[in-house]
């Protein structure tokens, strides 16, 4: 009350309905500018929750779908403690009750890969001494 009389005998009472008139422009641009911000955010959380999901459904593939660039599961190999190094990561499985050409998961990837055929799988040889020709 104080305020409003001090603002009436400094201004006079032609000023008030200016001053008022601004008020109300005032108030009603910033709630347009908050209205606008809100609507902003809203569509800016839906873009973002779209693109999430989208993101999502790529990464979420069934394991038959990861596959090698020819289109065929990638065999793992054998390592010298007789276990299975999967050809996507370092995890290794122990062959136990598997048979070759069983499908295992990587437990790091959850890519899928093959048990080996022993008798396929190739070893890397080191040339003997013997084999190799000295130019001298």
């Amino acid at each position: 009350m104080v305020i409003f009389v001090v603002f009436l005998l400094l201004f006079g009472s032609s000023k008030i309905p200016e001053f008022a008139k601004g008020l109300g422009k005032a108030v009603r641009e910033f709630q347009k500018a908050k209205s606008e911000f809100d609507n902003e955010i809203k569509n800016l959380a839906e873009q973002t929750q779209d693109h999430v999901d989208t993101l999502k459904s790529d990464l979420i593939r069934t394991p038959e779908s990861i596959v090698s660039s020819e289109g065929k599961l990638l065999a793992g190999t054998f390592t010298g403690d007789g276990r299975v190094q999967s050809p996507h990561s370092d995890f290794a499985v122990e062959v136990d009750h598997r048979m070759p050409g069983d499908k295992v998961f990587d437990a790091n990837t959850g890519k899928p890969f093959l048990i080996p055929d022993p008798l396929v799988a190739v070893s890397v040889e080191t040339p003997s001494p013997a084999s190799e020709k000295h130019e001298g």
